[in-house]
Protein backbone atom coordinates (compact mmCIF):
# COMPACT_ATOMS: atom_id res chain seq x y z
CA UNK A 1 0.00 0.00 0.00
CA UNK A 2 1.30 3.18 -1.30
CA UNK A 3 0.83 6.19 1.86
CA UNK A 4 2.77 9.28 1.68
CA UNK A 5 4.39 10.81 4.37
CA UNK A 6 2.67 14.42 5.10
CA UNK A 7 5.47 17.28 4.73
CA UNK A 8 5.42 17.37 8.55
CA UNK A 9 9.08 19.62 8.33
CA UNK A 10 7.93 21.75 5.19
CA UNK A 11 7.85 25.07 6.62
CA UNK A 12 6.66 23.67 10.02
CA UNK A 13 6.31 26.48 12.04
CA UNK A 14 5.42 27.49 15.84
CA UNK A 15 5.29 31.27 15.89
CA UNK A 16 8.48 31.99 14.41
CA UNK A 17 9.65 28.64 13.93
CA UNK A 18 10.59 27.05 10.96
CA UNK A 19 12.62 23.98 9.63
CA UNK A 20 14.01 23.11 6.31
CA UNK A 21 15.66 19.70 5.76
CA UNK A 22 17.02 17.52 2.57
CA UNK A 23 18.76 14.08 2.55
CA UNK A 24 21.36 13.65 -0.25
CA UNK A 25 23.30 10.21 -1.45
CA UNK A 26 26.70 9.92 -3.00
CA UNK A 27 27.22 14.09 -2.27
CA UNK A 28 29.58 16.21 -4.01
CA UNK A 29 32.12 17.54 -1.84
CA UNK A 30 30.07 20.95 -2.28
CA UNK A 31 27.17 19.18 0.25
CA UNK A 32 30.06 18.42 2.51
CA UNK A 33 31.52 21.88 2.56
CA UNK A 34 28.78 23.10 5.01
CA UNK A 35 29.49 27.02 4.84
CA UNK A 36 29.09 26.71 0.81
CA UNK A 37 25.76 24.41 1.41
CA UNK A 38 23.95 26.91 3.79
CA UNK A 39 25.39 29.68 1.29
CA UNK A 40 23.60 27.77 -1.53
CA UNK A 41 20.31 27.27 -0.04
CA UNK A 42 20.43 31.04 1.01
CA UNK A 43 20.92 32.20 -2.32
CA UNK A 44 18.12 29.92 -3.95
CA UNK A 45 15.51 30.50 -1.19
CA UNK A 46 15.35 27.21 -0.58
CA UNK A 47 16.38 28.41 3.18
CA UNK A 48 13.90 31.51 3.64
CA UNK A 49 14.73 32.72 7.10
CA UNK A 50 18.12 32.62 9.46
CA UNK A 51 18.71 29.30 11.45
CA UNK A 52 19.59 29.21 15.17
CA UNK A 53 20.47 25.32 14.95
CA UNK A 54 21.58 22.77 12.78
CA UNK A 55 21.43 18.83 12.95
CA UNK A 56 23.63 16.97 10.83
CA UNK A 57 23.53 13.18 10.22
CA UNK A 58 26.04 11.33 7.57
CA UNK A 59 27.75 7.89 7.04
CA UNK A 60 30.82 7.24 8.81
CA UNK A 61 33.04 8.27 5.80
CA UNK A 62 32.35 11.80 6.00
CA UNK A 63 32.89 12.45 9.60
CA UNK A 64 36.88 13.56 9.77
CA UNK A 65 35.85 16.29 6.25
CA UNK A 66 32.64 17.22 7.89
CA UNK A 67 34.12 17.87 11.72
CA UNK A 68 36.64 20.47 9.83
CA UNK A 69 34.07 21.72 7.55
CA UNK A 70 31.79 22.50 11.27
CA UNK A 71 34.46 23.94 12.93
CA UNK A 72 34.92 26.45 10.11
CA UNK A 73 30.69 26.72 10.00
CA UNK A 74 30.85 27.73 13.72
CA UNK A 75 33.77 30.32 13.63
CA UNK A 76 31.95 32.18 11.07
CA UNK A 77 28.02 31.83 12.35
CA UNK A 78 28.22 33.65 15.85
CA UNK A 79 24.39 32.45 16.81
CA UNK A 80 24.33 29.08 14.99
CA UNK A 81 24.23 25.93 17.36
CA UNK A 82 25.35 23.22 15.79
CA UNK A 83 24.67 18.84 16.26
CA UNK A 84 26.37 16.14 14.22
CA UNK A 85 26.29 12.29 14.56
CA UNK A 86 27.81 9.62 12.57
CA UNK A 87 25.48 7.52 11.27
CA UNK A 88 25.38 3.96 9.27
CA UNK A 89 23.30 4.67 6.69
CA UNK A 90 20.78 6.90 5.01
CA UNK A 91 17.22 5.62 5.18
CA UNK A 92 15.12 4.45 3.55
CA UNK A 93 17.65 2.32 1.20
CA UNK A 94 20.09 1.61 3.61
CA UNK A 95 22.92 3.53 1.80
CA UNK A 96 26.14 3.29 2.93
CA UNK A 97 26.86 7.06 1.18
CA UNK A 98 25.13 10.22 2.59
CA UNK A 99 23.98 12.91 4.56
CA UNK A 100 20.65 14.59 5.80
CA UNK A 101 20.63 17.87 7.21
CA UNK A 102 17.67 19.75 9.23
CA UNK A 103 17.72 23.63 9.43
CA UNK A 104 15.71 25.52 12.22
CA UNK A 105 15.47 28.66 13.17
CA UNK A 106 15.27 27.95 16.89
CA UNK A 107 18.05 26.48 19.02
CA UNK A 108 17.57 22.61 19.84
CA UNK A 109 17.47 21.64 23.58
CA UNK A 110 19.95 19.34 24.74
CA UNK A 111 18.69 17.86 28.18
CA UNK A 112 21.57 15.33 28.88
CA UNK A 113 24.87 14.30 27.13
CA UNK A 114 27.72 12.34 28.14
CA UNK A 115 31.38 12.73 27.30
CA UNK A 116 33.66 9.48 26.20
CA UNK A 117 35.85 10.68 28.93
CA UNK A 118 32.76 10.42 31.61
CA UNK A 119 32.10 7.32 30.43
CA UNK A 120 35.34 6.24 30.74
CA UNK A 121 35.84 7.14 34.23
CA UNK A 122 32.70 5.97 35.21
CA UNK A 123 34.31 2.68 33.88
CA UNK A 124 37.57 2.94 35.41
CA UNK A 125 36.30 3.43 39.15
CA UNK A 126 33.59 0.79 38.93
CA UNK A 127 35.76 -2.32 37.92
CA UNK A 128 33.52 -4.55 39.07
CA UNK A 129 30.96 -3.65 36.34
CA UNK A 130 31.99 -6.53 34.36
CA UNK A 131 32.04 -9.76 36.28
CA UNK A 132 35.30 -11.67 34.75
CA UNK A 133 36.03 -9.11 32.23
CA UNK A 134 39.40 -9.83 31.04
CA UNK A 135 41.50 -6.63 31.73
CA UNK A 136 41.60 -4.84 28.18
CA UNK A 137 43.80 -2.80 26.29
CA UNK A 138 43.10 1.31 25.77
CA UNK A 139 41.76 0.30 22.33
CA UNK A 140 39.56 -2.03 23.58
CA UNK A 141 37.79 0.15 26.02
CA UNK A 142 37.18 2.86 23.41
CA UNK A 143 35.82 0.10 20.70
CA UNK A 144 33.83 -0.91 23.91
CA UNK A 145 32.66 2.62 24.31
CA UNK A 146 31.78 3.34 20.29
CA UNK A 147 29.76 0.23 20.33
CA UNK A 148 27.18 1.28 22.49
CA UNK A 149 26.96 5.05 21.27
CA UNK A 150 23.62 6.43 21.87
CA UNK A 151 21.54 8.88 20.38
CA UNK A 152 17.88 10.26 21.56
CA UNK A 153 16.12 12.59 19.37
CA UNK A 154 12.78 13.57 20.65
CA UNK A 155 10.25 15.36 18.14
CA UNK A 156 7.18 17.38 19.69
CA UNK A 157 4.54 17.78 16.82
CA UNK A 158 1.52 19.75 17.45
CA UNK A 159 -1.54 19.95 15.32
CA UNK A 160 -2.53 22.92 13.71
CA UNK A 161 -5.92 23.19 14.65
CA UNK A 162 -4.59 22.78 18.24
CA UNK A 163 -1.71 25.62 17.94
CA UNK A 164 -3.45 28.40 20.03
CA UNK A 165 -4.54 26.41 22.60
CA UNK A 166 -3.29 27.53 25.94
CA UNK A 167 -1.37 24.09 27.48
CA UNK A 168 -0.36 23.38 22.95
CA UNK A 169 -0.73 19.61 23.67
CA UNK A 170 2.08 17.64 21.77
CA UNK A 171 2.41 14.29 20.15
CA UNK A 172 6.15 13.49 21.60
CA UNK A 173 8.10 10.71 19.33
CA UNK A 174 11.16 9.15 21.01
CA UNK A 175 13.33 8.21 18.49
CA UNK A 176 16.70 6.11 20.13
CA UNK A 177 19.48 4.24 17.73
CA UNK A 178 22.75 3.19 17.90
CA UNK A 179 25.61 5.76 16.51
CA UNK A 180 27.78 4.77 13.75
CA UNK A 181 31.35 3.67 13.64
CA UNK A 182 33.98 5.44 12.08
CA UNK A 183 37.02 3.66 13.21
CA UNK A 184 37.74 2.88 9.66
CA UNK A 185 37.22 6.47 8.14
CA UNK A 186 39.32 8.51 10.67
CA UNK A 187 41.25 5.98 12.93
CA UNK A 188 39.09 7.38 15.84
CA UNK A 189 38.40 4.66 18.25
CA UNK A 190 34.94 5.94 19.14
CA UNK A 191 32.18 7.24 17.22
CA UNK A 192 31.81 10.59 16.08
CA UNK A 193 29.20 12.82 18.04
CA UNK A 194 29.35 16.64 19.01
CA UNK A 195 27.33 19.36 19.50
CA UNK A 196 28.29 23.08 19.07
CA UNK A 197 26.93 25.97 21.21
CA UNK A 198 27.07 28.74 19.34
CA UNK A 199 29.18 31.53 20.54
CA UNK A 200 25.63 34.04 20.82
CA UNK A 201 24.04 31.64 23.30
CA UNK A 202 27.58 30.65 25.50
CA UNK A 203 28.10 34.40 26.45
CA UNK A 204 23.93 34.34 27.11
CA UNK A 205 24.68 31.36 29.24
CA UNK A 206 27.55 32.47 31.21
CA UNK A 207 26.09 35.01 33.26
CA UNK A 208 23.66 32.58 34.45
CA UNK A 209 24.72 31.14 38.06
CA UNK A 210 25.75 27.59 37.36
CA UNK A 211 25.37 26.56 41.18
CA UNK A 212 21.29 27.42 40.86
CA UNK A 213 21.59 26.32 36.69
CA UNK A 214 23.91 23.19 37.00
CA UNK A 215 21.98 20.84 33.67
CA UNK A 216 23.54 24.11 31.93
CA UNK A 217 27.37 23.66 33.46
CA UNK A 218 26.91 20.40 31.90
CA UNK A 219 25.50 21.76 28.61
CA UNK A 220 28.66 24.42 28.17
CA UNK A 221 30.87 22.05 29.63
CA UNK A 222 30.27 19.19 27.16
CA UNK A 223 30.35 21.70 23.81
CA UNK A 224 32.67 20.32 21.29
CA UNK A 225 33.12 17.14 23.17
CA UNK A 226 33.17 13.81 21.38
CA UNK A 227 30.29 12.11 23.29
CA UNK A 228 28.76 8.66 24.18
CA UNK A 229 25.47 9.59 24.98
CA UNK A 230 23.34 12.36 23.54
CA UNK A 231 19.59 13.46 23.95
CA UNK A 232 18.51 15.99 21.96
CA UNK A 233 14.86 17.52 21.82
CA UNK A 234 13.56 19.20 18.67
CA UNK A 235 11.74 22.85 19.36
CA UNK A 236 7.76 22.11 18.50
CA UNK A 237 6.75 21.56 14.72
CA UNK A 238 3.31 22.16 13.41
CA UNK A 239 1.23 19.44 11.91
CA UNK A 240 -0.53 20.38 8.68
CA UNK A 241 -3.59 18.00 9.95
CA UNK A 242 -4.91 17.08 12.99
CA UNK A 243 -2.84 13.90 13.83
CA UNK A 244 0.41 12.47 13.53
CA UNK A 245 0.11 8.77 12.79
CA UNK A 246 3.26 6.51 12.13
CA UNK A 247 3.94 3.25 10.34
CA UNK A 248 6.70 1.28 9.36
CA UNK A 249 7.91 -0.88 6.42
CA UNK A 250 9.74 -4.78 7.04
CA UNK A 251 10.44 -8.15 5.65
CA UNK A 252 8.70 -9.45 8.64
CA UNK A 253 6.15 -12.46 7.51
CA UNK A 254 3.52 -13.26 9.71
CA UNK A 255 2.96 -17.06 11.27
CA UNK A 256 -0.27 -18.16 11.66
CA UNK A 257 -0.22 -20.09 14.36
CA UNK A 258 -3.55 -19.69 15.91
CA UNK A 259 -5.32 -16.77 16.89
CA UNK A 260 -5.31 -16.30 20.54
CA UNK A 261 -1.91 -17.53 22.22
CA UNK A 262 -1.23 -16.51 25.41
CA UNK A 263 1.38 -16.90 28.00
CA UNK A 264 0.12 -19.60 30.75
CA UNK A 265 3.44 -20.24 32.25
CA UNK A 266 6.87 -18.06 32.54
CA UNK A 267 10.39 -17.59 34.50
CA UNK A 268 12.23 -14.49 33.50
CA UNK A 269 12.71 -14.14 29.90
CA UNK A 270 11.57 -18.25 29.10
CA UNK A 271 8.33 -18.55 28.28
CA UNK A 272 7.11 -22.31 29.46
CA UNK A 273 3.77 -22.75 28.63
CA UNK A 274 1.53 -21.09 25.60
CA UNK A 275 -2.22 -21.97 25.71
CA UNK A 276 -1.08 -24.82 28.51
CA UNK A 277 1.33 -26.72 25.88
CA UNK A 278 5.30 -26.68 26.28
CA UNK A 279 6.08 -22.64 24.42
CA UNK A 280 8.69 -24.65 21.63
CA UNK A 281 6.01 -27.24 20.68
CA UNK A 282 3.51 -24.43 19.06
CA UNK A 283 6.24 -23.09 16.74
CA UNK A 284 8.23 -26.70 16.09
CA UNK A 285 4.69 -28.92 15.52
CA UNK A 286 4.12 -26.33 12.19
CA UNK A 287 5.77 -28.47 9.50
CA UNK A 288 5.24 -26.33 7.12
CA UNK A 289 6.68 -23.43 9.05
CA UNK A 290 10.00 -25.82 9.99
CA UNK A 291 10.01 -26.64 6.30
CA UNK A 292 10.60 -23.03 5.22
CA UNK A 293 13.50 -22.60 8.32
CA UNK A 294 16.73 -22.21 7.55
CA UNK A 295 20.23 -21.38 9.82
CA UNK A 296 19.64 -17.91 8.76
CA UNK A 297 16.03 -17.80 9.32
CA UNK A 298 14.81 -15.52 12.80
CA UNK A 299 11.36 -15.30 14.54
CA UNK A 300 9.81 -12.23 16.14
CA UNK A 301 7.08 -11.84 18.44
CA UNK A 302 4.64 -9.24 19.02
CA UNK A 303 3.54 -8.98 22.94
CA UNK A 304 0.60 -7.51 24.11
CA UNK A 305 -1.47 -7.02 27.26
CA UNK A 306 -5.07 -5.99 27.55
CA UNK A 307 -3.98 -3.24 30.26
CA UNK A 308 -1.93 -1.64 27.27
CA UNK A 309 -4.00 -0.04 24.69
CA UNK A 310 -2.75 -0.42 21.13
CA UNK A 311 0.51 -1.01 22.52
CA UNK A 312 2.55 -3.95 20.60
CA UNK A 313 6.31 -4.83 21.19
CA UNK A 314 8.08 -6.49 19.27
CA UNK A 315 10.98 -8.76 20.46
CA UNK A 316 13.62 -11.61 18.51
CA UNK A 317 12.73 -15.21 19.69
CA UNK A 318 17.16 -15.58 20.56
CA UNK A 319 16.41 -19.57 21.59
CA UNK A 320 14.42 -22.58 21.29
CA UNK A 321 14.03 -25.93 22.20
CA UNK A 322 15.80 -28.32 24.29
CA UNK A 323 14.68 -31.92 25.43
CA UNK A 324 15.67 -32.29 28.27
CA UNK A 325 16.89 -29.70 31.24
CA UNK A 326 15.60 -26.90 33.39
CA UNK A 327 15.09 -24.90 29.99
CA UNK A 328 13.08 -27.82 27.80
CA UNK A 329 10.32 -26.90 25.57
CA UNK A 330 10.73 -23.24 26.22
CA UNK A 331 11.18 -19.94 24.08
CA UNK A 332 13.53 -17.55 24.65
CA UNK A 333 12.80 -14.09 24.38
CA UNK A 334 14.90 -10.88 24.34
CA UNK A 335 15.74 -9.92 28.08
CA UNK A 336 14.46 -6.49 26.95
CA UNK A 337 10.77 -8.20 27.08
CA UNK A 338 11.23 -9.13 30.51
CA UNK A 339 9.32 -6.38 32.38
CA UNK A 340 6.42 -6.25 29.48
CA UNK A 341 6.01 -10.30 30.11
CA UNK A 342 3.24 -12.24 32.21
CA UNK A 343 0.66 -14.68 32.47
CA UNK A 344 -2.10 -13.81 29.92
CA UNK A 345 0.58 -11.71 27.48
CA UNK A 346 -0.73 -12.40 24.24
CA UNK A 347 1.84 -13.69 21.63
CA UNK A 348 2.21 -13.40 17.72
CA UNK A 349 5.00 -14.73 15.79
CA UNK A 350 6.99 -13.62 12.59
CA UNK A 351 9.57 -14.96 10.20
CA UNK A 352 12.42 -13.18 8.69
CA UNK A 353 14.51 -14.28 6.02
CA UNK A 354 17.70 -13.49 5.36
CA UNK A 355 18.60 -12.62 1.87
CA UNK A 356 15.04 -13.96 0.44
CA UNK A 357 14.95 -10.64 -0.97
CA UNK A 358 18.00 -9.09 -2.36
CA UNK A 359 19.20 -5.55 -1.68
CA UNK A 360 17.28 -4.36 -5.29
CA UNK A 361 14.10 -5.56 -4.83
CA UNK A 362 14.21 -4.27 -1.50
CA UNK A 363 14.59 -0.67 -2.74
CA UNK A 364 12.01 -1.33 -5.28
CA UNK A 365 9.56 -1.92 -2.73
CA UNK A 366 10.46 1.32 -0.63
CA UNK A 367 10.62 3.42 -3.56
CA UNK A 368 6.97 2.16 -4.27
CA UNK A 369 6.02 2.89 -0.85
CA UNK A 370 7.80 5.98 0.20
CA UNK A 371 8.44 7.71 -3.44
CA UNK A 372 5.04 6.58 -5.23
CA UNK A 373 5.54 9.95 -7.56
CA UNK A 374 8.37 10.40 -8.01
CA UNK A 375 11.41 11.73 -5.61
CA UNK A 376 9.40 14.62 -4.48
CA UNK A 377 6.58 12.80 -3.38
CA UNK A 378 7.68 11.87 -0.19
CA UNK A 379 8.37 14.29 2.78
CA UNK A 380 8.84 13.85 6.71
CA UNK A 381 11.53 12.04 8.93
CA UNK A 382 12.57 8.42 7.89
CA UNK A 383 14.40 5.66 10.42
CA UNK A 384 16.07 2.73 9.46
CA UNK A 385 17.61 -0.34 11.26
CA UNK A 386 19.60 -1.72 8.21
CA UNK A 387 21.05 -5.03 8.21
CA UNK A 388 25.12 -5.50 8.38
CA UNK A 389 27.25 -4.04 6.39
CA UNK A 390 28.68 -6.75 3.93
CA UNK A 391 31.63 -4.72 2.45
CA UNK A 392 34.39 -2.10 2.99
CA UNK A 393 34.66 1.13 0.64
CA UNK A 394 37.54 3.78 1.56
CA UNK A 395 36.62 5.44 -0.92
CA UNK A 396 35.28 8.97 0.79
CA UNK A 397 33.27 10.25 -2.35
CA UNK A 398 30.69 9.29 -4.43
CA UNK A 399 31.46 5.89 -6.21
CA UNK A 400 32.03 5.92 -9.88
CA UNK A 401 28.83 6.03 -11.93
CA UNK A 402 26.98 6.44 -8.62
CA UNK A 403 24.67 10.54 -9.43
CA UNK A 404 24.05 12.39 -6.59
CA UNK A 405 20.40 12.27 -5.41
CA UNK A 406 19.02 14.80 -3.46
CA UNK A 407 15.95 14.32 -1.55
CA UNK A 408 14.17 17.81 -0.20
CA UNK A 409 12.02 17.85 2.67
CA UNK A 410 13.36 14.31 4.15
CA UNK A 411 14.87 13.94 7.12
CA UNK A 412 16.46 10.38 7.45
CA UNK A 413 18.89 8.33 9.17
CA UNK A 414 19.89 4.70 10.46
CA UNK A 415 21.75 2.40 12.31
CA UNK A 416 22.48 -1.42 11.83
CA UNK A 417 22.60 -1.89 15.65
CA UNK A 418 19.03 -1.07 17.02
CA UNK A 419 16.22 1.26 16.89
CA UNK A 420 13.09 2.22 19.00
CA UNK A 421 10.52 4.48 18.42
CA UNK A 422 8.23 5.19 21.66
CA UNK A 423 9.88 2.75 23.75
CA UNK A 424 9.04 0.00 20.68
CA UNK A 425 11.68 -2.06 19.11
CA UNK A 426 11.83 -1.88 14.99
CA UNK A 427 14.71 -4.39 15.27
CA UNK A 428 14.14 -6.51 11.80
CA UNK A 429 17.02 -5.65 8.93
CA UNK A 430 15.29 -3.17 6.29
CA UNK A 431 13.01 -1.68 8.28
CA UNK A 432 11.99 1.78 8.11
CA UNK A 433 9.74 3.62 10.38
CA UNK A 434 7.32 6.48 8.37
CA UNK A 435 5.72 9.38 9.82
CA UNK A 436 2.52 10.29 8.15
CA UNK A 437 -0.72 12.26 9.26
Amino acid sequence: MAVRIASSLKNASLGSTKTYCRTVLNPRSSFIDVTQSLNDLKSTKKLDFEPKSLLLFSTPQYSKQLVSKLVDLKESSMDLQILYASVDCIAPFSSRNGISELWLSNRMSIPTSRSIEEVKSEQENTPASKPGRIISTKSDEHWDLSSNSNLSLNVPFIPRNLMHHHSLPQTLTKIKFQLGSTIFHNSDLFTTCFYFVSQKERKTLSRLDMKTFDYIKHYLDNDGKYLHDLEVALPPLILPSRNLSMDNYNNLKPIDLGDDLRISELTGNLVRKINGKPASSVIQDDKKLMSQMNKDSRIYVTIENDDEEEMRRRFEVIAGGGAWGAKADTLAIDPEALEFMRVGTKLSFFLYQTGEKSLKQENEEKMKIFFPEGLDSCNGVLAEKSGPQEGYNADSGIAEGDATMILENVFAFGSEKKLTVNDINHDSDGEVIRFRV
